[in-house]
């Protein structure tokens, strides 16, 4: 580029992209299967065309299953997320399916010859109902946030123990569990035993150190 009037002559150069993807969504930390009477929790992440966060924004997610379909309005944090946990004990299908869309209509843009129509990207997942001969099942909470070394962390699970499975008056309840990090194991083989008061709905608090 050359000024005028005092010859000065500067050079540079740039460079800029451009998208036609306006919103992107996408679930995150959904487990693969469900287990009917243990609720079943996620989150979806809605971004921006370049990668950020959108906050205090409606999302839909859409549920199928079993030939009937239910949806619900969910609103994102600061961070862009929205999290959501559902009842799962009407599911009896073997699978569901999970949709999650910044529109909960589809807009419909009409196609116009070389040009780029606005595209707002869609999520979708799919659990499985979870099996197991005894129809038992444990399940370890995801839980908040990074756990920081030299300190205890706090791990929920959420478990069910169908009746056959126990002895009569039976009043507590032993568990095992292993600690690992980085493909090692940090603790051994250790049990502890928790008072139930019924076998649905109950918390076990597990806590164990980070090295």
């Amino acid at each position: 580029m050359e000024e005028y009037g005092t010859g000065v002559i500067l050079k540079g150069s740039s460079k800029a992209s451009f998208t036609n993807v306006i919103i992107t969504v996408c679930f995150e930390d959904v487990p693969q299967a469900y287990k009917p009477g243990i609720a079943y929790e996620g989150k979806i992440k809605v971004t921006g065309p370049d990668s950020t966060p959108i906050p205090n924004e409606p999302v839909y997610l859409f549920l199928q299953s079993s030939g009937t379909s239910e949806n619900w309005t969910l609103t994102t944090d600061s961070k862009g997320f929205a999290s959501f946990s559902l009842d799962t004990s009407l599911w009896s299908s073997d699978s569901v399916s999970l949709s999650a869309r910044y529109q909960k209509v589809k807009e419909d843009y009409p196609y116009m010859h070389g040009v780029r129509r606005p595209e707002y990207t869609s999520a979708y997942h799919f659990a499985r109902k979870f099996y197991s001969k005894s129809r038992s099942f444990v399940k370890i909470m995801q839980g908040e946030g990074k756990f920081s070394c030299e300190k205890d962390g706090i791990v929920l699970a959420r478990y069910i123990i169908q009746g056959e499975e126990l002895i009569k008056g039976q009043k507590t309840l032993d568990f095992f569990y292993l600690v690992r990090l980085k493909g090692c194991f940090t603790q051994n083989i250790t049990y502890f035993s928790t008072y139930f008061v019924c076998s649905f709905g109950i918390y076990i608090y597990i806590y164990y150190l980070l090295w």
